[in-house]
């Protein structure tokens, strides 16, 4: 009696204007970011060729400008992706694709591919040897992502001349990757910080050494997201040991214990076009990555011709209607079939005019022509078709460009232009034109194109030109479903020469 009743209060606050500040300020990094990275990879592509001497020797008073200029484009490239990474980690975007997999081959394949990192001042990326054979549920691309922010940390702090060492080490459920320097240290005031957005420990390390301060703040994110814990240990002038646990489990088989990363591009069949009205041996049929499609006459031959592109043609020169010579100028004169390999079936002596002559000499010693004697076995018949692939695959690859950015048209073929000729076009609809023109080894995709997107070509390539290895070269982040539909997706701001030519690899028709 004569208590004060217990009293509820509540307190509400409009947040709307908040969300929607936040989310005009998520759009415009976002927008900001993926607009910069276009005019950044024709920066960084140009100064990289200058920097390389492709353009020829530059005066002594010149080089070291032109290195500081990439350099400093490269450290800009980073901060763009970095900031990406935290904008979709802080809206919730970012996608990972878990799979169980062996630990050591991911983190091999990191260390090799990061060891550049420590080439220029003499550090070594050296991995403790191993028999584990432990599998990791863990996404491929983000663990890379994380061995990369460690590794280049790991540098930036050595010693010149120094090694930076790799370690796994199995523990009760868990393994353990640590990657140790032996540099300076990290100070004790700054440890509680350390995986803090924008985190330096002294504010002219982003300068002297480079970085955003945001590596480890992603890598902690990434680790966290696949269910690991990540640390570090570090005693000052002596070093520092970054770390992180993966949740694993022996592999239960010899099979799972071999397992290693999936290739990185899709195996996709040449097709070949015979034409043969007496097929060697059996019938060729489809073979390995091979696809033949047999035809009998000229009309057949024309046909097939005109409904599709093919990766390699073998011509019975010795039809029966007489139009085999015929066939075989058709094909060298038609742009779209005129530098295709082609095997020619010929007995050892047959009736032919001068001209039919002068053309059997002028082509016979061609990389791009083989005579054969028939008979055939089919195996036979396969396997000279997949040499003449093999061959031809030795000479420049044949690539398709659509971009709408004109800097780029110039930049990006010049990067490639030891090993390609390039055909530049603009539109989703000058790149169908020119694939139903011409045969490409190999199509470089844009994907937010004036009428359209690349992605609308992808399912015209794979029908019409299947040897074709597709790559998108995109300013935007490729989702991991969309990335499997294609070789390669790269960044713009990232990519380099060597990634663009091991992305148009000449590995699409080697024998597996």
């Amino acid at each position: 009696e004569g208590t004060t009743p217990p009293r509820i209060y509540e307190v509400f606050a409009d947040i709307t204007e908040q969300r929607a500040a936040d989310r005009i300020k998520s759009e415009f990094v976002s927008t900001v970011s993926h607009e910069l990275r276009t005019p950044l990879t024709s920066i960084s592509g140009a100064l990289g060729m200058l920097d390389a001497g492709a353009l020829g020797p530059l005066p002594d008073n010149m080089r070291p400008l032109v290195s500081i200029a990439l350099k400093n484009s490269k450290r800009l490239s980073q901060l763009i992706n970095d900031l990406l990474d935290i904008e979709k980690i802080a809206a919730g975007k970012l996608q990972f694709e878990m799979k169980w997999q062996a630990l050591q081959p991911l983190i091999a394949q990191a260390v090799e591919a990061n060891q550049a990192y420590g080439t220029e001042r003499g550090i070594t990326l050296r991995l403790a040897e191993t028999d584990d054979t432990t599998v990791v549920r863990a996404d491929a691309g983000r663990l890379a992502q994380v061995m990369a922010n460690l590794l280049s940390n790991a540098v930036k702090f050595s010693q010149d001349g120094g090694t930076v060492d790799i370690q796994l080490t199995p523990l009760d459920g868990w393994t353990r990757v640590s990657v140790t320097d032996h540099g300076c240290g990290i100070p004790d005031s700054f440890r509680s910080h350390i995986f803090q957005k924008f985190s330096q420990a002294d504010a002219s390390d982003s300068r002297q050494k480079g970085g955003t301060g945001l590596g480890l703040a992603i890598t902690r994110e990434l680790v966290e997201r696949m269910g690991g814990r990540i640390g570090f240990e570090s005693e000052e002038g002596k070093g520092s040991v970054f770390w992180f646990e993966l949740p694993s489990h022996a592999a239960p088989d010899p099979e799972q214990a071999a397992l290693r990363l999936p290739a990185q591009a899709h195996q996709h069949t040449t097709r070949v076009l015979i034409i043969d009205d007496e097929p060697q041996g059996e019938a060729p049929a489809s073979h390995d990555a091979l696809a033949v499609v047999n035809v009998r006459d000229r009309q057949s031959a024309l046909d097939a011709l005109q409904q599709g592109l093919y990766g390699a043609i073998c011509l019975n020169l010795d039809l029966r209607d007489g139009s085999g010579l015929e066939l075989f100028r058709h094909i060298r004169s038609h742009e779209a079939t005129c530098d295709l390999p082609l095997l020619v079936l010929s007995e050892p002596i047959i009736p032919v005019t001068p001209d039919t002559s002068q053309e059997a000499a002028a082509n016979s010693t061609s990389a791009r022509v083989r005579w054969l004697t028939p008979p055939l076995q089919r195996e036979e018949l396969l396997c000279a078709v997949e040499d003449i692939i093999v061959a031809r695959t030795g000479g420049r690859l044949r690539v398709l460009y659509v971009e709408d950015d004109a800097d780029l048209h110039q930049v990006i073929p010049a990067m490639m232009a030891s090993d390609c000729d390039v055909d530049c076009v603009r539109s989703v609809a000058d790149g169908r034109t020119r694939l139903y023109a011409r045969r490409y080894d190999a199509v470089i995709l844009d994907i937010d194109l004036p009428d359209g997107s690349g992605w609308d070509l992808v399912p015209e390539i794979r029908k019409n030109q299947p040897q074709a290895r597709i790559v998108v070269l995109s300013g935007k982040t490729v989702a991991a479903q969309d990335a499997k539909r294609v070789e390669r997706a790269l960044l713009k701001s990232a990519v380099s020469s060597n990634d663009l030519l091991a992305a148009l690899g000449r590995q699409q028709h080697r024998k597996p």
